[in-house]
């Protein structure tokens, strides 16, 4: 999800406020807000690789 998202560079949003609780059974609810909870727990932007290839 993450390095799809940074890759193609969506833009999400949240319909919630920004107060989406993100856990493994909701965190297909939000994406906006699962995307800032990566964010939050230390992911980076700079850390994906955009020169794999595809099979």
């Amino acid at each position: 999800f993450f390095r799809r998202s940074i890759q193609k560079n969506i833009l999400y949003t949240c319909h919630r406020d920004n107060t989406c609780i993100i856990n493994k059974v909701t965190r297909n609810r939000c994406q906006y807000c699962r995307l800032q909870k990566c964010f939050e727990v230390g992911m980076s932007k700079e850390s994906v690789r955009n020169d794999r290839k595809k099979k």
